[in-house]
Parts: C-alpha cells; structure tokens; sequence
C-alpha cells in the first residue's frame, strides 16, 4: 500500500470539504433566520402586553380622576392639578 495520494485525489477531498461547510453555512444561515424571527415576534408580543397594560392603566387614571373625591386625593398624591 502506497502512501501516495495524487493530486486529483486532493482536489476531489476538498470540493467535497468545500461542499460540506457551504451546507454548513447554509443552515447555520436558517437558524440565525429562524431565531431572529422569533425575537421579533417575542418583542412584539411583549409590546402588545405592555401596550395593553398602558390602555389599562390610562382608563384607571381616567376613572379615577372623574369624581371630585377621587380627583382630590388623586392630585395630593401625585402632584397634578
């Protein structure tokens, strides 16, 4: 058995190493996609909740505000007026 391996050889091995890492990156490219695809829709489900959260608590501030009883103690308490 002879350690000679010929050139073409060589060439073929790596082709084929080039083929594998272009695979490689290839899906490594989807991952990255698919997780910044989710971030996105991670943010933009914390930002509906936190939108939501901020509608809720301006129709409280609202409300509380609406009586004259609750309008006072409400302004002490925070300064408004």
């Amino acid at each position: 058995m002879s350690g000679y391996v010929c050139k073409t050889d060589i060439l073929r091995m790596l082709s084929d190493i080039e083929d594998e890492l272009t695979r490689a990156e290839q899906s490594l490219n989807h991952s990255v996609n698919a997780l910044e695809a989710e971030m996105r829709e991670t943010e933009n489900d914390r930002l509906s909740v936190l939108e939501e959260e901020i509608i809720d608590l301006h129709i409280c501030i609202n409300e509380l505000y609406q009586s004259p009883e609750h309008r006072y103690a409400f302004e002490k308490v925070y300064r408004i007026g």
